[in-house]
Protein backbone atom coordinates (compact mmCIF):
# COMPACT_ATOMS: atom_id res chain seq x y z
CA UNK A 1 0.00 0.00 0.00
CA UNK A 2 1.46 3.38 -0.94
CA UNK A 3 2.39 5.55 2.05
CA UNK A 4 4.34 8.32 0.31
CA UNK A 5 1.65 10.86 1.19
CA UNK A 6 2.04 10.17 4.93
CA UNK A 7 4.51 11.92 7.19
CA UNK A 8 7.38 9.78 8.53
CA UNK A 9 5.61 9.52 11.90
CA UNK A 10 2.32 8.48 10.26
CA UNK A 11 4.03 5.91 8.04
CA UNK A 12 5.80 4.40 11.06
CA UNK A 13 2.50 4.14 12.97
CA UNK A 14 0.58 2.77 9.96
CA UNK A 15 -1.38 -0.35 10.87
CA UNK A 16 -0.60 -0.19 14.58
CA UNK A 17 -2.57 0.67 17.67
CA UNK A 18 -1.55 3.67 19.72
CA UNK A 19 -1.69 1.38 22.76
CA UNK A 20 -1.82 -2.38 23.40
CA UNK A 21 -5.39 -3.74 23.06
CA UNK A 22 -6.81 -5.07 26.33
CA UNK A 23 -7.83 -8.71 26.75
CA UNK A 24 -11.58 -7.85 26.64
CA UNK A 25 -11.00 -5.90 23.41
CA UNK A 26 -9.17 -8.85 21.86
CA UNK A 27 -11.96 -11.18 22.95
CA UNK A 28 -14.44 -8.92 21.19
CA UNK A 29 -12.35 -9.12 18.01
CA UNK A 30 -12.19 -12.89 17.95
CA UNK A 31 -15.55 -13.95 19.39
CA UNK A 32 -17.94 -15.60 16.93
CA UNK A 33 -21.57 -15.61 18.08
CA UNK A 34 -24.32 -17.95 16.82
CA UNK A 35 -25.23 -15.60 13.96
CA UNK A 36 -21.61 -15.56 12.78
CA UNK A 37 -21.36 -19.35 13.01
CA UNK A 38 -24.62 -19.79 11.04
CA UNK A 39 -23.33 -17.49 8.31
CA UNK A 40 -20.04 -19.37 8.14
CA UNK A 41 -21.77 -22.78 8.10
CA UNK A 42 -23.75 -22.05 4.94
CA UNK A 43 -23.11 -24.70 2.29
CA UNK A 44 -19.45 -24.10 1.57
CA UNK A 45 -16.29 -26.14 1.47
CA UNK A 46 -14.00 -26.08 4.52
CA UNK A 47 -11.66 -23.80 2.57
CA UNK A 48 -14.46 -21.27 2.01
CA UNK A 49 -15.53 -21.50 5.65
CA UNK A 50 -12.03 -20.50 6.79
CA UNK A 51 -12.15 -17.53 4.45
CA UNK A 52 -15.58 -16.56 5.78
CA UNK A 53 -14.25 -16.72 9.36
CA UNK A 54 -11.36 -14.45 8.42
CA UNK A 55 -13.74 -11.99 6.75
CA UNK A 56 -16.13 -11.88 9.73
CA UNK A 57 -13.22 -11.26 12.12
CA UNK A 58 -11.77 -8.58 9.82
CA UNK A 59 -15.09 -6.71 9.71
CA UNK A 60 -15.43 -6.94 13.50
CA UNK A 61 -11.90 -5.60 13.97
CA UNK A 62 -12.44 -2.68 11.57
CA UNK A 63 -15.73 -1.81 13.27
CA UNK A 64 -14.05 -1.83 16.68
CA UNK A 65 -11.16 0.27 15.35
CA UNK A 66 -13.63 2.84 14.00
CA UNK A 67 -15.30 3.01 17.41
CA UNK A 68 -11.93 3.52 19.11
CA UNK A 69 -11.05 6.28 16.66
CA UNK A 70 -14.26 8.09 17.47
CA UNK A 71 -13.31 7.90 21.15
CA UNK A 72 -9.83 9.22 20.31
CA UNK A 73 -8.01 6.09 21.49
CA UNK A 74 -6.19 5.41 18.20
CA UNK A 75 -4.03 7.82 16.21
CA UNK A 76 -6.29 9.29 13.55
CA UNK A 77 -4.01 8.39 10.63
CA UNK A 78 -3.52 4.68 11.33
CA UNK A 79 -5.56 1.84 9.90
CA UNK A 80 -5.56 -1.94 10.17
Amino acid sequence: MPVEFLSDEQAEAYGTFAEEPTRPELERFFFLDDVDRDLIALPRTKHHQRGAIAEVLRVQARHHLAQRRQMGRVASDTTC
